[in-house]
């Protein structure tokens, strides 16, 4: 990421594309400007048509190599979230991006570092509902074996108690209703007593 965060520091080379714009046009132009200072600066008299060719070739050889070797470091950010990903994906751990870039690929890493924390606080909290929901579901058991369950029971099937206890000869304590309401109007009253 060395080449890319020293373009980063470049004030005009704000954009991605930019970046890529300006690598590819020194490339492109390594053999014109070799040729021009071939000329320039050696001796002019003395250089034939092969000579010339040949520094040409051996620019342009140059200039293709040095720019295919920055423009693979210029995509040393997208390898880097790419890694990133594939390392969260692995471990569940999210990684530490650099995050101070404010070009696309620097947006790209930002987004990428929120989503991939997003994720595992997510998945810490999924987790923790599964203990929950785990526990929870254990629960009854513990609470039929301490009567809370059986009173809790009790207490909001009454019909169905008294079925129980007559089925096994008990008798259910009887609870008096009154069939309507005190006025002798409207519905039956909440029990006597209760």
């Amino acid at each position: 990421m060395k080449i890319f965060d020293i373009l980063s520091r470049i004030p005009f080379l704000r954009s991605y594309a930019s970046k890529f714009l300006l690598v590819a046009f020194l490339g492109t132009h390594v053999p014109l400007i070799g040729i021009v200072f071939l000329i320039l600066f050696g001796e002019s008299d003395k250089l034939s048509p092969l000579t010339v060719l040949l520094m040409m070739l051996v620019f342009t050889i140059v200039g293709a190599a040095a720019t295919l070797a920055t423009l693979h470091y210029l995509l040393e950010p997208v390898r880097l979230v790419s890694g990133s990903l594939r390392h969260f994906i692995q471990n569940g751990k999210p990684p530490e991006l650099p995050v101070h870039y404010q070009d696309e690929v620097g947006q790209l890493i930002k987004d990428t570092q929120m989503t991939l924390k997003t994720q595992s606080r997510l998945l810490r909290e999924q987790k923790d509902l599964m203990s929950v929901i785990a526990h929870d579901i254990r629960s009854p058991s513990l609470y039929q074996k301490s009567g809370q369950y059986s009173a809790f029971h009790q207490q909001h099937y009454p019909a169905k108690n008294r079925q129980e206890r007559s089925c096994r000869g008990e008798r259910s304590p009887q609870i008096p209703w009154r069939k309507t309401a005190p006025n002798g109007r409207g519905p039956p009253a909440i029990p006597e007593g209760g």
